[in-house]
């Protein structure tokens, strides 16, 4: 009998056995890094996007403040594909609010201004005084609305600005 001497064949199953077993550990540590750099990634892809997102936002709100003009002129129809695009950002909800409520009144103005357009556009008929009375109307109430849409639009372009 020895003493102090393993079989061969024995070692080098151990060896077989601690050489998959450290491999597998290998394998996992490398999948979990792995992982949590992918998760990174995604991360930092998406806090670009939204940065993105936002930087479009505010130049269309700036548009938008530009077609609504300051009453000098008759209003503009207002854009809102940034603001479509954008609505997948978790905003703050004071923000998101004055965003809402700033293109609920853009598309308000948009269906007076289109409204007002198709007016001017009618034939005026036998009675051309009281076409432009309604003309007159139109443009006043569509001037009033774009001051609504305008202080809205302000409102949400700062709430922006202070993100």
């Amino acid at each position: 009998m020895q003493t102090g001497r393993m079989d061969p064949l024995l070692v080098e199953a151990l060896r077989f056995g601690v050489a998959i077993i450290a491999g597998g550990l290998v394998g996992v540590i490398t999948a979990v890094v792995s992982f949590r750099y992918a998760q990174r990634l995604r991360r930092e892809d998406d806090e670009r996007r939204d940065e993105a997102l936002q930087r479009a936002l505010l130049a269309e709100i700036e548009e938008n403040l530009r077609r609504i003009g300051t009453g000098a002129t008759a209003p503009g129809s207002v854009s809102r594909s940034a603001w479509d695009a954008a609505r997948s950002i978790d905003w703050p909800k004071h923000v998101l609010d004055l965003l809402a409520e700033a293109y609920a009144d853009g598309d308000r103005l948009n269906s007076w201004v289109a409204m007002t357009d198709a007016h001017f556009a009618a034939p005026f008929g036998a009675d051309e005084k009281a076409h432009r009375e309604q003309q007159q109307l139109l443009s006043e109430f569509s001037g009033k609305m774009a001051e609504g849409a305008r202080a809205s639009f302000l409102a949400a372009q700062k709430a922006l600005a202070d993100l």
